[in-house]
């Protein structure tokens, strides 16, 4: 399986790297926007414990929405990561669980949490007009300009890239696996393909 190491070797890079840019750009939007911190709190303390809230989750609309946004986020319960965590070598079992346990941690609590605390700060207000990634990319450009929505721009190609080739792995080791255990040549792989078209 050296697609998969090469796989790895381009994830390993990527991923933590655009992470760590993301996280910086979102504390330097807080950062500079400090004034509007109380704000930023006092919104999500309020819209937290609003009888609104309290009413939409009962109905059971914010869990749905929720757990919609949790698969879209960093797949937990999806099912497709333990494909990838299958093929790990590691000494036991338990340290690549510890690893995709802490992989939600990272995905949820610190990237997540960034993009609502930078989008909070920046000042501008959510409507229907501008929310989702529009939303983020207006905050961005409070602090860093027509920067802010390329940068967005870019990390969400690179973030998309990183799970295309990761699905790419599983795909290939589902085939190599209808295959006999063998890796799949280019003839096998175009008649699985032609065959799931039609």
């Amino acid at each position: 399986m050296d697609g998969g190491k090469r796989i790895v070797r381009v994830t390993e890079l990527i991923v933590p790297v655009m992470g760590l840019i993301y996280v910086a750009a979102s504390l330097i939007v807080v950062f500079v926007n400090f004034r509007n911190i109380p704000e930023m709190f006092r919104i999500i303390f309020a819209d937290a414990f609003n009888f609104k809230a309290i009413g939409s989750g009962i109905a059971g609309s914010c869990m749905v929405y929720g757990i919609k946004r949790g698969l879209y986020s960093n797949e937990a319960g999806v099912g497709s990561a333990p494909n990838a965590s299958a093929s790990a070598t590691v000494s036991h079992p338990v340290k690549q669980g510890l690893v995709q346990m802490l992989s939600v941690y990272i995905d949820t609590i610190l990237l997540c949490t960034a993009t609502a605390f930078m989008c909070l700060a920046s000042g501008i207000a959510p409507s229907e007009s501008i929310s989702g990634a529009p939303y983020v990319q207006a905050s961005l450009a409070t602090v860093f300009g027509k920067f802010g929505p390329i940068f967005i721009t870019v990390a969400m190609v690179f973030f998309a890239f990183t799970t295309l080739i990761g699905n790419l792995y599983y795909v290939n080791n589902g085939l190599a696996y209808l295959n006999g255990r063998k890796m799949p040549g280019k003839t096998f792989m175009n008649v699985s393909i032609c065959s799931a078209f039609w």
